[in-house]
């Protein structure tokens, strides 16, 4: 049986760098962080962000102020935008992806890219989730801040998408959660 994903919240103590999801769909994405340390027993996904529409068409997410400081953050609450601080003791692992809503009662999956990266302690990033019809990507940049006050993204270099077969998966399933586990020792 599949362990339901959990909030992700860094652990105390440990080394920490900052991220900034961006969704460029305006729809109903979200962003799951694999728990490593399940791996060997119980595999489980740690939800990150989300976004959430109402059942209203074309209402955007609603609009959450951060009160994680970091470069080119935005005073003003956002639709689309969820900073967050993330562990450096590991990669992070996750799956970010977007669903319609046939009906109010039913989600379908519409497009997922599973990565990995590793977060410098104290490292800030921003990771966009852009979607059309026909697919989805991320690119995660490293943010940095010139002397002028210049905001520099350079594509992470640690960033790879984990190629699991299929186009569409059941994120919470114990065969994804297998697959995605044993990809990063490839």
């Amino acid at each position: 049986m599949t362990t339901p994903a959990t909030l992700y919240t860094p652990e105390e103590g440990q080394p920490t760098a900052k991220l900034r999801y961006i969704n460029s769909y305006y729809k109903v994405t979200s962003l799951r962080r694999l728990d490593l340390q399940s791996c060997a027993s119980s595999p489980r996904w740690e939800v990150a962000a989300q976004f959430r529409t109402s059942l209203i068409p074309f209402s955007l997410p609603e609009k959450v102020e951060s009160d994680v400081e970091m470069i080119g953050s935005s005073p003003d609450e956002e639709h689309n935008i969820r900073e967050m601080v993330i562990q450096t003791d590991e990669p992070f692992v996750f799956v970010a992806d977007q669903y319609e809503s046939p009906s109010p009662t039913a989600m379908t999956t519409k497009c997922q890219v599973f990565g990995v990266f590793q977060p410098a302690e104290g490292g800030q990033y921003e990771m966009v989730y852009e979607a059309d019809v026909m697919k989805c990507a991320v690119r995660i940049r490293r943010l940095s801040e010139a002397d002028d006050g210049e905001i520099i993204r350079t594509p992470e270099g640690s960033f790879r998408t984990l190629d699991l077969g299929e186009r569409y998966r059941y994120v919470e399933s114990e065969e994804t959660l297998a697959s995605v586990c044993s990809s990063l020792s490839r």
